[in-house]
């Protein structure tokens, strides 16, 4: 990589910090927690390691893709092409988390008790 690669890199990186912060921040939340509420636990913390992956594929991914383009003389269209499988496998990813925070929400829930009058 270059040093304009570098740069970018780290510019896109940037736009993580936020996410990732939020993400660690969860996964040491569901291991402190992993005794008391196991499943939930388990479930967010492999929400949060799937989201930190992904907040960290997509700029590399990005970067990488940017210098493919130059070195391989990609057009814009296989460029364009090439960087729509990635976000949408990227937005695939996003998306298991939510799947999985929402199941860690709700799973072990019991059911109130209903008082008859």
């Amino acid at each position: 990589m270059y040093g304009s690669d570098i740069s970018f890199l780290v510019s896109q990186l940037a736009f993580a910090i936020p996410n990732l912060l939020v993400s660690l921040i969860g996964l040491i939340v569901a291991v402190v927690c992993i005794r008391r509420y196991l499943w939930p636990s388990i479930l967010t913390g492999a929400a949060m390691l799937i989201s930190i992956f992904f907040s960290l594929l997509s700029p590399v991914a990005q970067t990488w893709l940017l210098h493919s383009r130059v070195e391989n003389g990609w057009t814009a269209f296989t460029y364009g092409r090439v960087l729509t499988v990635v976000n949408v496998f990227v937005t695939t990813g996003h998306i298991l988390t939510l799947i999985l925070l929402l199941i860690a929400v709700f799973i072990g829930r019991k059911q109130p008790t209903v008082i008859k009058a």
